[in-house]
């Protein structure tokens, strides 16, 4: 099994992605802001956040869902895999084009350290 990854990109409608700001030490906070994820919709009703490992696939995917949708008002924003609710399952797209559907359970279980 492929490990995953906190740090990922996704397909927001509104709000969304993260906020970094910087503590006295100068270390890095990011601080997930609640949003709507874009979601696939699986033939059972099933519905699977979207995130991407790269900007590359998650700006063709963002194109091909305005074109679907007509809704422009969307962007791709970096986010926190862990920010997800325990019942959202995800659709990780790679770096190298493939996906795959995983539990959110076996997403977090998988994190790369």
């Amino acid at each position: 099994m492929r490990v995953t990854f906190n740090n990922v990109f996704a397909i927001f409608t509104r709000g969304g992605g993260l906020e970094v700001t910087y503590d006295v030490h100068g270390n890095v906070m990011q601080e997930h802001i609640e949003g709507e994820w874009v979601v696939h919709e699986d033939e059972q009703g099933q519905d699977w956040v979207l995130l991407f490992e790269d900007t590359d696939t998650a700006h063709k995917v963002l194109i091909d869902y305005i074109n679907a949708t007509k809704d422009e008002d969307v962007e791709v924003k970096r986010t926190l895999a862990t920010s997800l609710a325990d019942d959202q399952n995800i659709r990780l797209y790679r770096w190298d084009g493939t996906w795959e559907d995983i539990k959110r359970s076996d997403y977090m279980s998988r994190l790369a350290d």
